[in-house]
């Protein structure tokens, strides 16, 4: 598994950060609505996504498992 692709939003996609179970930043990616894992190794992320509509910004967090 590498390549991961935000779906199931027609908002702007601003900043993708990607953290360990503790929250420490391990990946981030700008401008984008996909990002590639391969580097990491396999465990469990939480994925914050900061999306924009209009002038409103949503920040969604996911978990994410690479195996």
């Amino acid at each position: 598994m590498g390549e991961v692709s935000v779906v199931g939003t027609t908002d702007k996609v601003l900043e993708i950060l990607v953290m360990d179970m503790n929250g420490r930043t391990v990946a981030t990616f700008t401008g984008t609505d996909h990002f590639n894992i391969a580097n990491l190794s396999s465990a469990a992320y939480i994925v914050r996504i900061k999306t924009q509509h209009d002038n409103t910004e949503k920040i969604t967090y996911l978990k994410l498992i690479k195996k």
